[in-house]
């Protein structure tokens, strides 16, 4: 697989996440059995602020969908010794996110 193969498949799994505070990127990696909740990837310390302050957390797919979750439709998991987060929250009836994880 050449680079631009690589980045067309796995653009569809990367998104922007915003606060108040800050922004990123993030990548979709989780979804529960009946594909009803997902997961999106990022750093921690873009997150940690809207977490402790219970801040909106946007998140923007190349799409151009975007998700506006408030703290109570969602919950962050922090890890701040590895700067990694998880952004879990209900998929959206209508959304441009892939239906499966991406295969590794």
């Amino acid at each position: 697989m050449n680079w631009n193969q690589i980045v067309n498949k796995v653009k569809p799994y990367i998104v922007k996440r915003e606060t108040p505070t800050g922004s990123g990127t993030g990548f979709l990696c989780l979804y529960n059995e009946a594909k009803s909740w997902c997961g999106i990837a990022t750093a921690s310390h873009v997150v940690d602020y809207a977490d402790e302050w219970q801040q909106p957390v946007k998140i923007i797919h190349q799409s151009k969908d975007t998700f506006f979750l408030k703290e109570a439709d969602r919950v962050i998991i922090l890890d701040r010794k590895t700067d990694s987060a998880m952004i879990l929250f209900s998929k959206p009836t209508r959304s441009s996110l892939p239906e499966d994880l991406i295969p590794i």
